[in-house]
């Protein structure tokens, strides 16, 4: 706990006026955020390169565009296997517009053909697999011919079109603007289990990555958001089959949430995207993760919650340290939109700002094949706050009585109310070493407590009375220092009492119990490589993914609720501490299989 001495006292201050939290070893990389904006090739030179401007005075490392047409272009394949040289030429224009402007620091990443144009949804124009598939559109994965006749799309427009802009250049080799290529965007839109047609992803992926060369520029293979949007918990955009193909390196997830009283939207992306969740358990070590779109849904609170909503989801996703791009920018938007007005920035600043909280948050994710960045210089690695969650400067007045309940994102046990504790950001139940809870010389409390007579209890730190910070509290700040805690600096752990544990799972995922208190995990952590149960400190090795793992729960031969079970005189439990957890994030011990129909 925190000494009384004024020398600790002044080390303590100092500490809380940097701000430092040196990063964790396993995130060495910085993450980064962008846009997709579809409108972007159709708008006039001149507006389409004030856009461009806006959006890179933002900071946007990448826009997302998608080969399509709209209600005045059509799309440039207007007949199967025919292109319009025009058309590829304006998209080849918008292509050189961004290098130019951002000075080759924004990317691109190109969706070659949209899902709804395929179906004749969504707004969306049918095109020429639309017309020619007609209404059973899932022949376009399943059948042999249809798959040939986009393999040649793919090949026609990186392998056989000669940019207008870059001397001639084939697009497969224009890396220096191009970060990745998606398979389709959404593909098998709204469809799940995938009964059929599964090896339409990797067999596409391999056609770009190697027939058209895309793998030789280093230019990224995406799987564009299948099965768009991945339910809560759910795994619909990467089914095991994907990490099984080599051709594949990024996963593109789509997420469509709004928030409710119960649960902000960003928590929800807090859960994805967790060290243990499939998503990042799964793909650790072999694929890289990639938000392509968050977007807004108008929730409980109505449209007067947009940007509180989007500053919890990209608040969320920046503690993981996933990239991600907001999904959509129009310059005549939706309620859904972020607008791009160049003669009113407002919604593209506050935007902005999320965009430049990522471009400087810490990831385990290395980008640098695709995407340069400047390494962590010292004084960075020093001075980076490491999962903070940026207070939410767009939450109603009224909203801000419930910060602070279970569910919401928190950086350390302040955050939260009585009773609850604050665990891989977000606000949970306090189950261990609680205020009030027993507590002895293996039995610790949480931070912020001490045990007193055998009782975990708060305590008020005593300073001398000539000290300039003798009348600071938790809830103030001391002269000329931020946000201070003079107990412990609650986000950086620094002169905190660590976390009591009795197992890892009482500490947070990147932690490890040790003598009855969490710390950094170094090694055999969740998601590292092992081969038997001892190399791992959660205590077990996923034999089928041969990673570290948090230990499946044990099955039980449980009725139906409300039913007596045989031989015994008890309910099945469905209501307190012993419920069952709806929320596990606990892996299936076997890969899922897509079921048939």
């Amino acid at each position: 706990m925190f000494s009384n001495s004024v020398f600790f006292i002044i080390i303590s201050i100092l500490s809380f006026t940097l701000k430092i939290h040196a990063l964790s070893k396993s995130a060495p990389h910085h993450s980064f955020a962008g846009v997709n904006h579809f409108s972007l090739p159709f708008l006039e030179p001149t507006e389409r390169d004030a856009t461009i401007t806006e959006l890179v005075n933002a900071n946007v490392s990448v826009i997302r565009l998608m080969i399509t047409g709209n209600e005045k272009y059509p799309d440039p394949e207007f007949y199967l296997h025919t292109f319009d040289q025009v058309s590829l030429d304006r998209f080849d224009d918008t292509l050189a517009a961004i290098h130019r402007i951002s000075k080759g620091k924004t990317k691109v990443i190109i969706a070659p053909h949209d899902v709804h144009a395929l179906r004749g949804t969504n707004n969306a124009k049918c095109d020429v697999y639309c017309q020619t598939v007609g209404e059973p559109w899932l022949d376009f994965y399943t059948n042999e011919t249809i798959r040939e006749w986009y393999r040649l799309r793919l090949t026609i427009m990186f392998f056989g079109y000669e940019s207008k802009n870059f001397n001639g250049r084939k697009w497969r080799t224009l890396n220096e603007t191009i970060l990745g290529v998606d398979l389709q965007n959404e593909p098998f839109q709204g469809v799940w289990p995938i009964p059929v047609g599964m090896s339409w992803f990797c067999d596409i992926a391999e056609h770009l990555k190697i027939s058209t060369g895309l793998g030789e520029s280093n230019i990224a293979v995406i799987t564009g958001g299948i099965s768009s949007p991945v339910s809560p918990g759910g795994h619909e955009n990467f089914p095991q089959q994907l990490l099984e193909c080599d051709a594949i390196d990024v996963i593109g997830i789509h997420g469509y949430w709004p928030s409710t009283s119960e649960t902000p939207a960003g928590t929800l992306w807090a859960n994805l995207l967790s060290p243990q969740s499939q998503t990042s358990f799964k793909a650790r070590g072999t694929k890289l993760i990639l938000v392509e779109a968050l977007t807004y849904i108008i929730g409980e609170k109505g449209i007067s919650g947009k940007f509180a909503d989007i500053w919890e989801q990209a608040n969320a996703i920046n503690l993981r340290g996933v990239p991600w791009l907001f999904a959509s920018t129009s310059q005549n938007p939706d309620v859904r939109d972020v607008e791009i007005d160049v003669h009113d920035s407002t919604e593209m600043k506050r935007l902005g700002d999320l965009i430049g909280q990522a471009n400087s948050a810490p990831s385990e994710w290395d980008w640098n094949k695709y995407l340069k960045q400047s390494p962590f210089t010292k004084h960075q690695r020093n001075n980076t706050v490491y999962k903070y969650v940026h207070p939410n400067p767009y939450l109603p007045i009224e909203g801000q009585t419930i910060l602070g309940r279970e569910n919401h994102l928190c950086s350390a046990n302040d955050d939260c109310h009585e009773g609850l504790i604050c665990k891989n950001n977000v606000c949970q139940q306090c189950v261990l070493g609680c205020e009030d809870m027993m507590c002895n010389r293996n039995a610790f409390c949480q931070p912020g407590l001490k045990c007193v007579k055998g009782i975990c209890k708060k305590t008020k730190l005593t300073l001398p009375k000539d000290s300039p910070h003798q009348f600071c509290t938790t809830e103030h700040t001391c002269p000329n220092t931020p946000i201070m805690f003079l107990t412990c600096d609650p986000r950086t752990m620094d002169n905190c009492a660590p976390r009591p544990c009795m197992k890892a799972t009482d500490c947070n995922l990147d932690e490890e119990c040790s003598n009855y208190t969490c710390k950094p995990c170094t090694e055999g952590c969740i998601g590292d490589e092992c081969r038997m149960q001892r190399a791992c400190k959660t205590g077990y090795c996923n034999p089928w993914y041969r990673k570290c793992d948090v230990p499946p729960k044990k099955k039980k031969n449980l009725l139906k609720p409300g039913t007596l079970q045989s031989g015994r005189g008890h309910y099945r439990v469905e209501r307190g501490a012993s419920r069952p957890r709806d929320n596990a994030r606990v892996l299936p011990a076997k890969p899922e299989v897509p079921k048939a129909t």
